[in-house]
C-alpha cells in the first residue's frame, strides 16, 4: 500500500541546554492521502535527535490510523540530510490494531520536506 502524508503539523520541543540538539523533540502529525487524493488515513509522529550538534540523526515512531480502529505502528533511526529528501529510510512495523494486530514487515518513508513524505507499506499478516 502506497500513501502520502501531507499538511503536517509539526511542533519542536527544544530540550536544555539549548546548545545541544541531544534528547530535542519533532512531534506532528498530517493526513495520509492517496494518489488520487482520497484521505485513508492519519500519521502522528514523534522523532528525538541522538546527535548533539548538528542535528543529523534521529529515533522516530510513527502510529498510522487508517480508520475503524486500524492502526500500524513503526519505530526506527533516520540520518537526516542537508540537501534533498529530509531522509529516506525503513522503519520496522512494531505492532497494530485491529485487522493489523498481527502485522510485521516495514514501512519506507521518504520525507520529501517537513510537509510531505512517501510511505510505502509493505505489510504481511
Amino acid at each position: 500500500m502506497e500513501a502520502v502524508e501531507k499538511g503536517a503539523s509539526v511542533n519542536f520541543v527544544d530540550v536544555a541546554p539549548s546548545d545541544s540538539a541531544l534528547g530535542d523533540q519533532l512531534i506532528g502529525t498530517g493526513d495520509l492521502v492517496r494518489a488520487d487524493g482520497r484521505k485513508i488515513g492519519t500519521s502522528s509522529f514523534q522523532g528525538i535527535s541522538t546527535d548533539a550538534e548538528p542535528r543529523t540523526a534521529e529515533m522516530l515512531t510513527f502510529v498510522y490510523d487508517l480508520g475503524d480502529g486500524n492502526r500500524i505502528t513503526t519505530s526506527g533511526a533516520a540520518r537526516l540530510n542537508a540537501q534533498g529528501p529530509v531522509f529516506d529510510e525503513q522503519f520496522a512495523i512494531t505492532g497494530g490494531t485491529g485487522k493489523y494486530k498481527n502485522a510485521r514487515g516495514q514501512v519506507r518513508v521518504l520525507q520529501e520536506t517537513v510537509e510531505r513524505a512517501k510511505v510505502t507499506f509493505d505489510i504481511q499478516l
